[in-house]
């Protein structure tokens, strides 16, 4: 596990450390699931800590919503049955490199039981509102008050 840990780690420094060298920016998508209990689905990745929700990277010649539904089922073996809905579109700054994260919105879904989760995924849980995981990420705590408790919406992820 901590070898794993520790190639995930690696790797996503390596691809940001180059990125940044070459002045790109990317595109990321986030995905809010809700399901019938009005709990949340989030992800616990193996490389970096804390619960996020579901979601990554943007591939080339890939649109932000296909890129939503594969990384939703990658990373938690969920299959969006309908088009996802856009929250917001945010900015952030992770090691020198501009990213636009894209939060999506999802009651529409179907679990796959015999899906193999990515490997860079720990764990994925549902959570009641009333008891999100101590170890959240900011971040993932902030789109949580934007959409449920009508915090102002940032524009920072």
């Amino acid at each position: 596990m901590q070898l794993r840990h520790l190639f995930f780690q690696t790797l996503i420094k390596c691809h940001r450390t180059l990125q940044s060298w070459l002045g790109a920016s990317s595109v990321g998508v986030r995905i809010l699931v809700i399901n019938q209990k009005n709990e949340i689905l989030l992800v616990e990745h193996t490389y970096v800590e804390g619960w996020h929700f579901p979601g990554g990277g943007v591939h080339r010649n890939e649109s932000m919503h296909a890129a939503a539904k594969r990384e939703l089922f990658e990373e938690a073996g969920v299959i969006a049955t309908k088009t996802l809905n856009i929250f917001n579109i945010y900015y952030h700054d992770i090691h020198g490199v501009t990213d636009y994260p894209i939060l999506f919105v999802t009651t529409d879904f179907e679990i796959d039981q015999d899906a193999v989760l990515s490997a860079e995924i720990k764990q994925a849980k549902w959570f009641p509102l009333t008891a999100l995981p101590s170890t959240i990420t900011e971040s993932t705590q902030n789109r949580i008050n934007e959409y449920f408790y009508q915090a102002s919406v940032s524009e920072q992820w």
